[in-house]
């Protein structure tokens, strides 16, 4: 696969990921959740995340970092408040 098809690829995924249809059809999930499990589960996908992007080649993992956005209004106290959380706990 060459670069320019990863790089559309890549695009269409983050075209998915903030779609209107994505972002309601996850929200009504969590909105089931508890806070704990809605924790957890951010834990969780976070790590995942993590050890997604560990396994990555140097090259992948500039180009995928380099599709970065602003934090939208208000995130930096979001941020402050998720620090002082405890963690949910060991996978």
């Amino acid at each position: 696969m060459s670069d320019s098809d990863v790089d559309r690829r890549l695009e269409r995924q983050l075209q998915h990921l903030r779609s209107d249809d994505r972002l309601s059809e996850r929200a009504a999930r969590a909105a089931e959740l508890t806070v704990p499990q809605r924790l957890a589960l951010t834990y969780k996908l976070s790590h995942r995340a993590t050890l997604m992007r560990d396994q990555l080649s140097p090259d992948i993992r500039r180009r995928v970092e380099s599709h970065r956005e602003p934090l939208g209004p208000g995130a930096e106290e979001v941020m402050r408040r998720y620090s002082r959380l405890a963690s949910p706990g060991a996978l």
